[in-house]
């Protein structure tokens, strides 16, 4: 194993949600390295809100964030989310800040939020 194998940011996802806002649905990936991401392997596999009220949410904003800032902030505006609605979002791609994951000389624990 070489070291830039080793170096290695694992994953503690929170998702932030009021009583009256849609819910989120993510599947992210619990650890991932410098090389998953010389290799293009996705963070973010599956990401979208649905909604369990019986009132449509219009102009929606999913914002996606890291603790530390190991990836670049993301936002997601949805137009329309009518009421027993699962939307999945097509556009998962999330940029890496790859100069901070090249520094890494140890594995680090770090976050990733989901906050509409």
């Amino acid at each position: 194993m070489t070291s830039e194998d080793q170096k290695n940011v694992a994953i503690d996802v929170t998702a932030v949600e009021t009583p009256q806002s849609p819910g989120i649905f993510a599947d992210i990936a619990s650890s991932f390295t410098y090389a998953s991401y010389q290799n293009a392997i996705p963070v973010l596999r599956r990401v979208g809100v649905e909604n369990r009220s019986d009132r449509q949410v219009d102009s929606l904003r999913l914002e996606l964030s890291s603790t530390p800032a190991f990836l670049r902030p993301k936002t997601w505006t949805i137009d329309r989310v009518i009421p027993g609605d699962h939307l999945p979002l097509g556009d998962r791609k999330v940029e890496l800040d790859a100069g901070y994951l090249a520094g890494l000389n140890e594995a680090e624990l770090g976050e990733i939020g989901l906050t509409p």
